[in-house]
């Protein structure tokens, strides 16, 4: 790595984007647990929003699964110089799960580990290597929210992926189409992040001021077992990304066997 950039990686700047998780999630209050089908519900076409209710219901009955997020389109920018890439990782819940978060450099790139078991949370230390670990949470209550809380939000799409489908609006049914071999349904519609917070947690919410205000558009991609297989934001989440950004979201593995440990030498 060019050291011209470390003074840069701490884990705070290298996981800015962590508010706009946190906000749709519940603006930090959010803690990851055992997903519960959201008591909001898309509006819109009834039809697109009774095949959602669906798919919420089936993605929250799901044990294990396996996502894979990426920006496709324009850049998303987490600091100067530094964007993001791309998040790949496997979740167990209620509350395991092991995620890779890749950054951009302007001379190649950069890998932090997060990995969750039963409330405790580890990252690496960008600046040590991967083989050293900082414990955010321990599991209990006090250890559970702030920092580690928005970087799990960020880690682990599970509640929040729940949050943003459950309060999309002006949803319509866009067609059949096949995605990655698997025939799906796409439903279209759109995300308000300051309603998708409130709602999250049932009163007014605060967006940090580094989330985008305007609405983004979002279409979802449903298997014939009500899955959802792909989720596409077609929008910014942060104001500083380029206005044509576009980030997919893919899911996959469902209920299969998933590997998830304390990292060995991990601070307890």
């Amino acid at each position: 790595m060019n050291r011209t950039f470390t003074h840069r990686l701490d884990r705070r700047r290298l996981l800015v984007m962590a508010p706009a998780a946190a906000a749709v999630a519940g603006s930090g209050r959010w803690r990851a647990g055992a997903a519960q089908t959201p008591e909001a519900s898309p509006s819109g076409d009834p039809q697109a929003a009774a095949l959602l209710q669906e798919a919420l219901q089936a993605m929250a009955a799901l044990q294990t699964f396996h996502f894979e997020s990426e920006t496709t389109q324009g850049s998303s920018t987490i600091l100067e110089g530094l964007e993001l890439e791309e998040i790949v990782g496997d979740v167990r819940r209620p509350l395991d799960f092991r995620t890779v978060i890749t950054a951009g450099l302007p001379f190649g790139s950069i890998d932090v580990t997060v990995v969750g078991v039963e409330g405790r949370v580890w990252i690496t230390d960008p600046l040590a290597g991967e083989e050293t670990w900082i414990l955010l949470a321990d599991g209990s209550a006090e250890s559970g929210g702030g920092e580690a809380a928005e970087i799990t939000a960020l880690a682990n799409p599970d509640a929040l992926i729940l949050e943003v489908v459950s309060v999309l609006d002006q949803v319509r049914i866009g067609g059949q189409e096949n995605v990655g071999g698997v025939e799906t349904t796409r439903i279209d519609g759109q995300v308000d992040l300051a309603d998708a917070a409130e709602q999250a947690v049932g009163t007014p919410v605060a967006l940090p001021e580094q989330v985008s205000t305007e609405p983004i558009p979002v279409s979802i991609w449903i298997d014939d077992a009500r899955r959802i297989v792909e989720v596409e934001l077609a929008g910014r989440l942060l104001a500083s990304e380029s206005d044509d950004v576009v980030r997919v979201v893919r899911f996959s593995a469902f209920d299969e066997p998933v590997d998830i440990t304390v990292p060995e030498n991990a601070p307890q």
